[in-house]
């Protein structure tokens, strides 16, 4: 069974640069969430306000592939729910994704 946390710990560990974005609620260790575990094994994790809700679901990869649908990054979403991804390298798709995740980034700095 494929662990996205383990994976993406992983991957910090390696020294790939590994950044989230999630919704404040996240932090209150949602059902299927594993927001505390990123954050003891270093890995940057920024929120929004309380009083906002962060719906978007993509996954950018080195600014060259986007992976973006209805699926929450849970288990839930991964393992129960009827979710749809598309995956793209078609640059005119992926650079609105990234552009919009660096200024998400920049205007939740701690």
């Amino acid at each position: 069974q494929f662990d996205l946390t383990r994976a993406l710990c992983a991957a910090h560990s390696r020294g790939v640069l590994v950044r989230v974005l999630t919704d404040h609620d996240q932090l209150e260790a949602a059902a299927g969430c594993q927001v505390e575990q990123l954050l003891r094994d270093g890995i940057q994790v920024r929120c929004g306000a309380p009083s906002l809700y962060m719906h978007h679901k993509f996954v950018l990869i080195d600014k060259k592939t986007i992976a973006t649908g209805s699926l929450n990054w849970t288990r839930a979403g991964i393992y129960r729910n009827h979710e749809n991804v598309i995956i793209s390298t078609d640059i005119p798709i992926v650079q609105p994704f990234s552009e919009e995740f660096e200024k998400l980034w920049y205007k939740y700095t701690p």
